[in-house]
């Protein structure tokens, strides 16, 4: 177990992340419902993006809309640091089925983990990062969507 100050840190981030998700649960479940009442397929999802973009700019993220190279994918940022928080959202849908495949969960999930996951006070050298792109895509367009951000350094566990 965690030192008592290490495990009292993470307790009070636990509990700030969980305040600031449940605060925005009904934000949350309308971006859900608005990707699934209009499902687009994959690189043609331009409402989806727009909306999972304005839900992460009017948190404070600075959003690239069209990142990557692909006109659909987002970055949003949000702080700065050695360490950062990384979160995938998708929002395609699968042509005649629509949003059977939950991407439309996925992507409000994704919205709301970023949400959740912004430098604390204890932390204020950690950044969250949360993208949004097209998952069954190429490889050279995955490895486009997955590169680091500037001056850091991606990690895998």
């Amino acid at each position: 177990m965690a030192d008592p100050a290490t495990h009292a840190t993470l307790v009070a981030a636990k509990q700030r992340a969980e305040s600031e998700i449940e605060g925005r649960r009904a934000e949350l479940l309308a971006l859900s419902h608005a990707i699934h009442a209009n499902p687009e397929l994959s690189w043609k999802e331009y409402e989806a993006s727009k909306l999972v973009a304005e839900a992460l700019k009017e948190a404070g993220f600075a959003v690239e809309l069209g990142a990557y190279g692909v006109e659909t994918a987002i970055e949003a940022v949000y702080g700065s640091g050695d360490l950062t928080v990384a979160i995938c959202a998708e929002y395609d849908a699968l042509p005649g089925i629509g949003h059977g495949c939950g991407h439309n969960v996925i992507a409000s999930a994704g919205v709301g983990a970023a949400l959740g996951s912004p430098p604390s006070p204890t932390r204020p050298d950690c950044g969250s990062s949360c993208s949004a792109r097209r998952p069954r895509s190429t490889a050279a367009a995955r490895s486009r969507c997955w590169r680091p951000a500037p001056g850091r350094t991606p990690t895998s566990h």
